[in-house]
């Protein structure tokens, strides 16, 4: 798009302008149909001004600026009450909102289980409604034979969405095997092979497989491409550490840091009480526990973060705490718990397993009714 040359007279800049415009959009609406293609048929919507709300917000989502991906599908839906896609991608916005610290999972989950449930009354046919319930089933509910359910049928109305590949593999990661998670995340790069998302996630599957070297350079990949996504520099982080390379692992900690992850926070606190640098470690975490103040942030973090502390008795406290508000990043540590700095020893702690016994007993008999 860029390489594009718009030749006119100075006195043509409106006319310049409107094009350029023009040329912004259409790159967008070619990428969108390249990712979404069985999903866009005409029809969805006979409002022009609609779909380029949806076009925007799906700009904003893939930059992770939420709140203003939000605004502009809600936009669509008001334009055009009956347009599918904009319900789907709302759905989609909603699904991811705790991670990045816009809603907690108890008031976003529902909103997009609302909102996905909306889009297949109206189209039944696309396939980003079910990978989003799949999604919400896998990390909200713990529901694993229902969130397979879905992304099974999500996958069969689009098996060249980049976006389902990536979130059946987050699925397979933390409920069946990483190196399953890692065929899926393969083919989202195929799919996307300049998207950093893509990348992080075939990272993430790699950390959890311990191919850390691997890890490293997918990380790297998703790291150049998006230099200020933060996620990446704190699974990079991980695989240094698998790898033995702390000054490195560090390094990766403190600019994921920097972006405010709290995955990476949590990590530098446990550097820290392993290096013996107590005062620093208490001043990360004392950091992370001001952060809850404006927005979402995992109490599972600051569970571990206690923990690495040796204050336990407050670990526990939050520890239930994630239990009961369904922490969006229970599901692949319950799962997975040797990829965190003392997972392992921390479930197998008497009062933890004694709540995550409680925990899934509630879930279970909730799935049941």
């Amino acid at each position: 798009m860029w390489s594009q040359q718009f030749d006119r007279n100075l006195t043509d800049v409106f006319a310049i302008q409107e094009e350029i415009a023009q040329a912004i959009t259409e790159r967008l609406k070619i990428n969108y149909l390249q990712h979404e293609g069985a999903e866009m048929g005409a029809g969805h919507t006979q409002s022009a001004a609609a779909h380029d709300a949806v076009l925007k917000a799906r700009y904003f989502w893939n930059r992770r600026e939420l709140k203003e991906s939000e605004k502009y599908f809600k936009q669509a839906i008001e334009l055009d009450p009956g347009y599918a896609a904009a319900y789907a991608g709302l759905a989609e916005t909603y699904v991811i909102f705790p991670f990045f610290h816009t809603g907690s999972p108890d008031d976003a989950m529902p909103m997009a289980e609302e909102a996905a449930k909306r889009a297949i009354q109206l189209d039944s046919l696309l396939s980003g409604p079910y990978a989003t319930l799949a999604y919400k089933n896998a990390l909200y509910d713990l529901n694993q034979a229902l969130a397979k359910k879905y992304f099974v049928k999500a996958l069969q109305l689009n098996p060249n969405s980049p976006q389902v590949h990536y979130w059946y593999g987050q699925y397979l990661n933390s409920y069946e095997s990483c190196d399953l998670g890692i065929a899926e995340m393969q083919r989202a790069v195929e799919l996307e092979p300049q998207g950093s998302v893509a990348y992080f996630n075939l990272g993430i599957s790699l950390v959890c497989a311990e191919k850390f070297k691997e890890a490293v350079t997918a990380l790297k990949t998703s790291v150049e491409l998006n230099k200020q996504f933060a996620y990446p520099y704190a699974f990079l982080g991980h695989a240094y550490r698998g790898l033995g390379q702390l000054d490195e692992a560090r390094r990766a900690y403190e600019r994921a840091t920097e972006l405010s992850n709290e995955v990476a926070m949590v990590a530098l606190v446990y550097l820290n009480v392993k290096d013996h640098q107590m005062t620093k470690a208490t001043e990360l975490f004392e950091g992370l526990e001001k952060q809850k103040q404006s927005g979402y942030w995992s109490k599972l973090s600051l569970a571990l973060g206690s923990y690495y502390l040796g204050q336990k008795d407050r670990a526990f406290a939050y520890f239930a705490n994630a239990l009961e508000t369904h922490d969006i990043q229970l599901s692949g540590f319950l799962n997975r718990p040797y990829t965190i700095p003392l997972g392992k020893e921390f479930l197998s702690e008497p009062a933890c397993k004694s709540l995550v016994e409680k925990h899934l007993k509630t879930m279970r008999e909730s799935q049941v009714q």
